[in-house]
């Protein structure tokens, strides 16, 4: 889990560096919809959810749900992506 945490540290960080501009406009994003969530839900129970996410976090790291979850949140980026690129081609 460390390991994990490190690698995405660095790779956030190498992100930062090779395209500053996208890393921004992310983090703006990420933050506006953080701050949206935490408006429209009650702390408590906001505060239960990500307790309880980060209590059941190794058990579906364990059984593989958040890896086949993560495969299919990166597949769809990809799409993503490379729709966006054929669209300006």
């Amino acid at each position: 889990m460390r390991r994990r945490i490190i690698g995405w540290w660095k790779r956030i960080f190498t992100f930062k560096e090779e395209k500053p501009k996208m890393y921004f406009t992310t983090t703006l994003c990420l933050l506006s919809v953080i701050a949206w969530i935490g408006q429209q839900v009650h702390n408590l129970f906001l505060t239960y959810l990500i307790v309880s996410f980060f209590l059941l976090f190794p058990g579906l790291n364990k059984h593989g749900v958040i890896s086949k979850y993560a495969g299919m949140a990166k597949r769809e980026v990809n799409k993503l992506l490379k729709h966006k690129e054929k669209k300006n081609e």
